[in-house]
C-alpha cells in the first residue's frame, strides 16, 4: 500500500492542473494577547478550489465567541454543472449547541441564464424544514426582468409571497421596480415603486417613490429626488423632497451636493437636512494621492445655538502611504483627531511572499499591535515561514482530499511526512528529498473523517489535524 501512495503522490505532485495557482486558501486571524506578548489566532477562514478554479468549499472557524452564540462556523460548498454554472450551494452554520443548514438548488434555461432557485431552510431547533422557490423570468418586449418567490405551505402548495419587476429603457438603464409583497390569499400586504427619469446620456433626472396603502387599496407619492448637474457632471446636487397630505405640496427635505475631481473621485461633499424649523448641515472634504489613495478627510456639522450657527469639526484624516521598490504598499499611516480629542494613530504593515503575493497584514493602534491577518495560497508559494510561525500549515483544512503541506521542514532531506487516522492507524509514508516549502497530497479515495499529519526528522517532529468531509 505504501508504495502504491508513494507512487500516487509523486505524480500528483506534478500535476499543476490538479490544485489552482496562486489563489487565496486561507486567511487566519489574530488580536495580539497583551499577558502573554503573542498573536494570539482566534478565526480562520479557508478556501477550496475544483481544478477548473471554482470555489468548491468555504470553511469559517471562529472562536470568538461562546456557547451562547451557537452558529460560529459556516462550511458552505459549491456544485457546478458541465456549463459550469453553480447548480448547488450548501451553507451549514454551527456552533458548539446548535446549527442552521440552507440548500440553493439552481437551474438554468438553454442560454445558460438562471431560470429557477430551491431554497430549503432547516435548524436543529425543531423548526419545520423550510421551502421556497425563486423563479426568474425576462419580458423582452416589455424589457422587463422579474424575479418570484414561492413559499411552499403546510399542504405543500407554493404560494407566491413577493415578487420585483424591473423595467429597463431604450439605454437598458432602470426606470421602473416594483417591490410587492403579498398574504396567502394572494392580497398584496406591502408594496413599493421606483420611477426614474434620465437624461439623454442616461444620468438620473429624477426618482419618484410610491407605497402602497392598505386602507385605500391604491399607490401613494411619498417622496422623490431631483438631480441636477454641472461643471461636465463633476458637481451633482440632489434635493429629496417628501410629500405633505396634509397641504398636498412637496416639502425639501434634504439637499446633497457633490463634487468630483477628473477621476469621478468625490472631494467634496455636502448635505443640509431641513426638519423641526431647523436646518442641519454636514460638511465632507476628501483629497486624493497621485495613486487615487484617501489622503485626507475633514468632516464638519453645523451646531444651531442661540448666538447663530456655525460649524463644528468632527474628525479629520490623513493618510500616508509608503512602498518598496516594487511599488508595493509595506506601510499605511492613519492619523485621527475627533473634535478636540488627542490626534489617534493606526499603522498597517504588509509582508509579501518570494512570489509578490500578500503573506501578512498587521495593524497597530498608537503604536500597541492590535489585529493580524496571514494568507496562504492554494499552490504557487514556494517560501519558508517566519523562525517565530508555527511550522506546519495544511490548507485548504477542511478538505474534499486534496490539500496542501506548506513547512519549513520540507526543505529538509532527512524529513518524513506521515499520515495517521484519528486512531493512530498509518496510511501513509513518504521521505522528502525536495528544496521546496510546500507539498500537495490528496486523500480524496479514502473515507472521510479526520487525520494527523506529521513531519518529522532527525531533531523536529510536528503535527495537524487535517479534516476530509
Amino acid at each position: 500500500m505504501k508504495l502504491f501512495l508513494s507512487f500516487f503522490f509523486f505524480s500528483l505532485l506534478f500535476s499543476s492542473q490538479l490544485f489552482s495557482q496562486n489563489k487565496i486558501g486561507q486567511i487566519a486571524y489574530a488580536q495580539w494577547n497583551t499577558t502573554a506578548e503573542k498573536w494570539s489566532y482566534h478565526s480562520f477562514d479557508t478556501w477550496s478550489y475544483d481544478d477548473q478554479e471554482r470555489e468548491e468549499l468555504f470553511f469559517r472557524k471562529d472562536s470568538r465567541y461562546s456557547d451562547y452564540t451557537p452558529t460560529n462556523n459556516l462550511r458552505s460548498s459549491s456544485k457546478y454543472d458541465a456549463a459550469g454554472n453553480l447548480k448547488e450551494k450548501n451553507d451549514y452554520h454551527f456552533g458548539p449547541n446548535a446549527w442552521i443548514n440552507e440548500v440553493n438548488v439552481y437551474s438554468y434555461n438553454a442560454e445558460q441564464e438562471k431560470i429557477e432557485q430551491l431554497v430549503t431552510s432547516s435548524s436543529s431547533w425543531g423548526e419545520a424544514v423550510r421551502q421556497q422557490k425563486i423563479v426568474f423570468e425576462k419580458d423582452e418586449i416589455e424589457n422587463r426582468r422579474t424575479t418570484k418567490m414561492y413559499e411552499k405551505n403546510e399542504m405543500g402548495n407554493y404560494i407566491l409571497r413577493s415578487q420585483r419587476d424591473s423595467f429597463l429603457n431604450a439605454q437598458n438603464c432602470l426606470s421602473k421596480e416594483n417591490i410587492f409583497s403579498f398574504y396567502d390569499d394572494g392580497k398584496m400586504q406591502h408594496g413599493r415603486t421606483w420611477e426614474m427619469e434620465y437624461t439623454n446620456d442616461c444620468q438620473l433626472f429624477s426618482t419618484y417613490f410610491y407605497r402602497w396603502n392598505n386602507v385605500l387599496e391604491v399607490m401613494q407619492e411619498l417622496n422623490k429626488y431631483i438631480y441636477e448637474y454641472s461643471n461636465d457632471g463633476k458637481t451633482e446636487v440632489i434635493t429629496f423632497y417628501e410629500y405633505n397630505e396634509s397641504s398636498n405640496e412637496w416639502e425639501t427635505k434634504n439637499i446633497l451636493e457633490s463634487e468630483f475631481d477628473d477621476d469621478e473621485q468625490r472631494v467634496r461633499y455636502f448635505v443640509e437636512s431641513f426638519k423641526n424649523n431647523s436646518i442641519d448641515s454636514f460638511l465632507t472634504i476628501n483629497t486624493y494621492t497621485s495613486k487615487n489613495e484617501m489622503e485626507t478627510e475633514q468632516k464638519y456639522q453645523t451646531q444651531n445655538l442661540s448666538d447663530g450657527r456655525y460649524y463644528e469639526h468632527l474628525q479629520s484624516d490623513s493618510f500616508a502611504y509608503h512602498y518598496d521598490l516594487k511599488d508595493r504598499i509595506f506601510l499605511k499611516e492613519e492619523f485621527t483627531q475627533r473634535h478636540e480629542n488627542s490626534v489617534t494613530k493606526r499603522t498597517t504593515t504588509y509582508d509579501y511572499y518570494c512570489n509578490g503575493q500578500l503573506k501578512s497584514q498587521i495593524g497597530k493602534y498608537n503604536d500597541q499591535p492590535n489585529y493580524r491577518m496571514d494568507y496562504r495560497y492554494n499552490g504557487g508559494v514556494d517560501c519558508p515561514l517566519d523562525e517565530d510561525e508555527k511550522n506546519l500549515f495544511l490548507f485548504p483544512n477542511p478538505t474534499a482530499g486534496r490539500f496542501t503541506i506548506q513547512s519549513n521542514l520540507l526543505s529538509n532531506s532527512t524529513t518524513t511526512i506521515q499520515v495517521f487516522t484519528i486512531l493512530g492507524q498509518e496510511i501513509f509514508s513518504e521521505k522528502i528529498n525536495q528544496m521546496g516549502y510546500q507539498y500537495q497530497l490528496d486523500l480524496s479515495n479514502f473515507e472521510k473523517g479526520n487525520y494527523i499529519i506529521t513531519l518529522s526528522n532527525e531533531g523536529e517532529r510536528v503535527s495537524e489535524k487535517l479534516i476530509v468531509f
